[in-house]
């Protein structure tokens, strides 16, 4: 892997942190009711981290696809709807794996590379803001990596389970690879990477600030960097795998510690909200709120408990039924600020 393949890559999944970042500070995840992140779940995740890849090696080629597929599907439109609705999200999630088949079927590698790297891109901005909005901390994203510390060289240097699933999925649609080049060798990096080198920098901003996120996403790119040096410079084998888990995973792990020393506890996500997102409205009544969202945005109904309401500088400017409705009414109203997405509270519930 070299000249710009390496350049590529690099470039790729620098950008794919900084779409992160600007999606946390700009959207509002709809909160799934899974209450928030605990060692349990971290535990019952890193287990299916180390289980499922071995067991989608046992599973025939085109069951893998159906997998990775579904997921895909799932996570993109996830990742859209705050964005476009749920509607139009669907359907760009559905028209990508269309074109990512049409094109593996017209026998067009080029084309279908470059739509999964698209789609993985989606998967991962939506994945990751997930994790991060509903309560992930940084301290149990550490506890991950030093799982996948081991398991990475593990699997991808002491064994070949690494090596016989990138053989399974490299040249099929819905390869969970973030790729460059195409073929039974391709110059990329697995999704599972990809979504640690971006998830890191997310959590870390929300735990300890902006400053400690620039140093989270520095240290990824700087590993990435490092890594491309050791195929250019021929330390490793152009067709080696190198296991990327087991290089971030320590320096993860001691950023963390060092974070933990410098600026102790770290923040809840309410108090990140807060300090980054500050909401205040000068009346707890709701009807005087609904009242002035429907004022804006006459065309939208508002009033139920659930309804999306967009907000700016502490003002409702449009509601609408679901967050990527409510996004594209405050612009029609004319709002050309990025809005929060807040949903109405039930009747008697005190708004915040």
């Amino acid at each position: 892997m070299i000249g710009w393949h390496a350049l590529s890559l690099v470039a790729g999944v620098a950008l794919i942190m900084a779409a992160s970042a600007i999606y946390l500070r700009r959207v509002t995840v709809p909160r799934p009711p899974i209450g928030r992140f605990t060692s349990g779940d971290v535990a019952v995740m890193s287990v299916m981290l180390i289980v499922l890849p071995a067991a989608y090696v046992r599973l025939p080629a085109v069951a893998v696809t159906a997998v990775f597929g579904v997921v895909f599907l799932g996570a993109g439109q996830a990742m859209l709807a705050p964005l476009t609705g749920g509607r139009i999200a669907a359907i760009t999630a559905l028209g990508l794996a269309a074109a990512e088949i049409a094109a593996k079927l017209a026998g067009q590698d080029v084309i279908m590379l470059v739509v999964n790297d698209v789609f993985i891109a989606i998967v991962i901005i939506g994945v990751v803001n997930l994790w991060a909005q509903t309560g992930m901390t940084a301290c149990q994203v550490a506890g991950i990596a030093a799982v996948l510390t081991v398991y990475d060289l593990t699997a991808t240097w002491l064994t070949s389970l690494t090596q016989r699933f990138l053989a399974q999925v490299a040249t099929a649609p819905f390869a969970p690879l973030l790729a460059v080049t195409g073929g039974r060798h391709p110059a990329g990096l697995g999704l599972g990477d990809c979504l640690v080198l971006s998830l890191w920098p997310l959590v870390l901003a929300k735990a300890y600030g902006r400053r400690a996120a620039w140093a989270g996403a520095v240290l990824g790119v700087l590993v990435m960097v490092l890594i491309e040096l050791a195929f250019i410079y021929h330390w490793v084998s152009e067709y080696r795998i190198v296991p990327v888990l087991t290089i971030l995973g320590p320096l993860i792990i001691i950023q963390y510690l060092v974070m933990r020393r410098w600026h102790g506890k770290e923040r809840r996500t309410w108090q990140w909200r807060e300090a980054t997102v500050p909401i205040h409205n000068d009346t707890d009544d709701v009807g005087l709120l609904v009242a002035k969202a429907l004022d804006v945005c006459a065309s939208t109904q508002a009033g139920a408990a659930g309804t999306c309401l967009a907000v700016i500088n502490g003002e409702i400017v449009a509601s609408a039924p679901t967050p990527g409705a409510a996004r594209r009414a405050a612009r029609l109203c004319g709002s050309d600020a990025v809005p929060v997405i807040v949903r109405s509270p039930a009747a008697g519930q005190r708004v915040r």
